[in-house]
């Protein structure tokens, strides 16, 4: 990973855990996150698991309404 941001789609969200755990990224945005609303799904437990390495995470969904979560 380079740069200061990255895009991921969830469907492949657990091929990246270790490098954005790595990283050290500050802020977490996911659109869509009715995508990771099952928690018995790959991507939410991809998500949950890097969702613990960042300060701030904003939830955004399909009706453009954001959540702050910290």
């Amino acid at each position: 990973i380079t740069g200061n941001f990255v895009i991921i789609n969830y469907d492949v969200l657990d091929w990246w855990v270790q490098d954005i755990k790595e990283y050290g990224f500050k802020l977490l945005i996911s659109d869509e996150s009715h995508f990771i609303k099952n928690s018995d799904s790959k991507r939410t437990k991809a998500f949950k698991k890097i969702a613990k390495c960042f300060e701030k995470i904003i939830l955004g969904l399909a009706h453009c309404h954001l959540h702050f979560l910290r």
